[in-house]
């Protein structure tokens, strides 16, 4: 890579970072009834989705591994799932002649949903102990519906725009 392409690696690790501080703090002591979204997956999935070339697998797995480590998951379990997650949407936005917002957030709804569904059941086939359902279940809800504010964010802060706007030879070589 050259050293201009590294600008947007370096640009998501920052933020992705910038993320999991703010998701550590203690904003609350108190036992709370809510939960806050998973600002880093909808970053990781529009970012997959909107730069693929940007985003190596190494990258969303350190990160990921990182996350899990931080936040006393089991070690490499959901960042697997994200990965495998992350390169499926990968190769759907690089795929699709058209992806508009709507099918780029269908796509990321079914990779949010897929990874809610296979983390709850291997922690539980593992015995593992779970997060009440409704909590994680209200998670993974307003998850979904954050995903267009950080495509927002994304597209007029970071100019990250879709696929279906970079010209059509840059698509059909990365393809290759």
């Amino acid at each position: 890579m050259t050293p201009r392409g590294m600008i947007y690696p370096l640009i998501f690790v920052f933020i992705s970072l910038l993320f999991m501080f703010f998701r550590m703090l203690p904003l609350d002591l108190t036992v709370r009834n809510w939960t806050a979204p998973d600002f880093l997956i909808c970053f990781m999935l529009a970012w997959s989705m909107r730069k693929p070339e940007a985003v190596p697998s190494i990258l969303i797995a350190a990160i990921f591994l990182i996350q899990d480590f931080l936040f006393q998951r089991p070690p490499g379990l959901y960042a697997a799932l994200a990965l495998l997650l992350c390169e499926w949407s990968k190769r759907q936005a690089l795929l699709a002649e058209e992806f508009p917002f709507l099918i780029e957030w269908l796509t990321a709804t079914m990779a949010m949903v897929a990874l809610f569904v296979s983390y709850r059941l291997v922690l539980s086939l593992s015995l593992s102990a779970l997060a009440p359902f409704r909590l994680s279940l209200f998670e993974l809800l307003i998850t979904i519906v954050s995903y267009p504010i950080i495509v927002g964010i994304c597209r007029y802060a970071l100019r990250l725009k879709s696929p279906k706007s970079l010209p059509f030879d840059t698509i059909n070589r990365s393809r290759s």
